[in-house]
């Protein structure tokens, strides 16, 4: 299982990318590969927690919302004065 997890990673940075270079304009190529590559790694990260994670899809549910929580509403910084 470890082996195609690795695998996939392989072939996902290498295919995503290839597939996105064939869009006519340079920029949309650019930002599909950006998107799809993205959604690969969040699926990547929900498959993991799910396979490894300690309590199963709860645990990857709640992984998830932490990480898209933290990705859009950063945590405050506070000043030290």
């Amino acid at each position: 299982m470890p082996k195609l997890f690795l695998l996939s990673i392989i072939i996902a940075l290498i295919a995503l990318p290839a597939r996105a270079a064939r869009a006519a304009d340079p920029r949309l190529g650019l930002r599909k590969a950006v998107i799809h590559v993205s959604a690969y790694f969040a699926f990547y990260l929900v498959g993991l927690l799910l396979v490894y994670g300690k309590s199963g899809p709860v645990h990857a549910v709640y992984m998830l919302f932490i990480v898209l929580a933290y990705r859009y509403f950063p945590p405050l910084q506070i000043k030290q004065q």
